[in-house]
């Protein structure tokens, strides 16, 4: 219907000769079609639509004359040539229908034929376009909150403050734990700290009840029981030296072995208040990424 208006329309607005030429082939072919002679219709309805005038000054006239075109190649035994004609139709105008009262069925399924196969494509034109627009959307998201997630890495990484403190080999040589204190072994450094320093204690504790022991020429005192205790002590005291000397070396070696050479913290900082923050948001376009 709104194809035979545009035609009406583009009759009365057109040059008079240009349009009353067109229109009177066009009722040539069209009487030729109703009476049956449709080789002499397909003639004049190619013509009409080769006419490159015809297509620029009525373009409605040239795509009725495919309709009945088309029509009339199904009735020569051309079907092929037929679909192109109703394709080229319905490529111009997608929501055209036949009139069902002035085409008999044959030409009706043919047309509905053209009709669904170019709809079929239509919609897999647009699944494809909804596809593809998906696709650049996803990615478009993708991208956004990975650069979300690169701005917070970046901000939790200017919020640490990381420290680095060399170590020394010279102090892993002190006693009492200090290499173990310093390699971050706490554990080993309480342990080596406490037994040497008792065994420490006890070596001096030794030498001072030693040093403090009467002369044994004092003829006043037991020169046996002296002799005794001098033993005893000294005794102490070597084995309380030695044991030291021993939890020393043994914790220079562990020192030395398991030396850490960079100790490093990580401290937190306060950022100065930013006042714009990145956002995700969903707009018509797409997702964007705002500041």
């Amino acid at each position: 219907m709104r194809l035979l208006l545009a035609l009406a329309l583009a009759l009365a607005f057109a040059p008079f000769g240009a349009s009353a030429d067109a229109f009177d082939r066009f009722e040539r072919g069209r009487e030729a079609y109703q009476r049956g002679r449709f080789q002499e219709a397909a003639a004049v309805f190619d013509a009409l639509i080769d006419d490159e005038a015809a297509g620029l000054e009525n373009q409605p006239l040239v795509l009725e004359s495919r309709k009945y075109l088309g029509a009339s190649l199904l009735f020569l035994d051309r079907p092929d040539e037929a679909a192109r004609q109703f394709e080229a139709l319905l490529r111009a105008e997608p929501d055209y229908r036949l009139d069902p009262i002035a085409f008999p069925a044959a030409v009706l399924s043919a047309f509905e034929e053209v009709r669904k196969r170019l709809e079929a494509e239509r919609e897999a034109q647009r699944q494809r376009a909804d596809e593809a627009e998906a696709a650049r959307r996803s990615e478009e998201l993708r991208l956004m909150l990975e650069r979300e997630a690169r701005y917070r890495l970046l901000e939790e990484l200017a919020r640490t403050e990381r420290i680095e403190r060399p170590n020394s080999r010279g102090l892993a040589l002190l006693p009492f734990g200090v290499g173990q204190f310093r390699n971050g072994h706490r554990g080993a450094g309480i342990f080596f700290a406490t037994s040497q320093s008792a065994m420490a204690a006890m070596a001096f504790a030794t030498f001072v009840a030693h040093a403090a022991l009467p002369s044994p020429t004092d003829l006043s005192q037991d020169r046996d029981k002296i002799r005794e205790a001098e033993w005893r002590r000294a005794g102490l005291n070597w084995g309380s030296a030695g044991l030291f000397t021993l939890l020393y070396i043994i914790g220079v070696v562990d020192a030395q072995v398991r030396f850490v050479p960079v100790h490093v913290e990580e401290r937190s900082r306060e950022l100065p208040a930013i006042s714009k923050r990145v956002r995700l948001e969903l707009e018509p376009a797409g997702f964007t990424l705002k500041f």
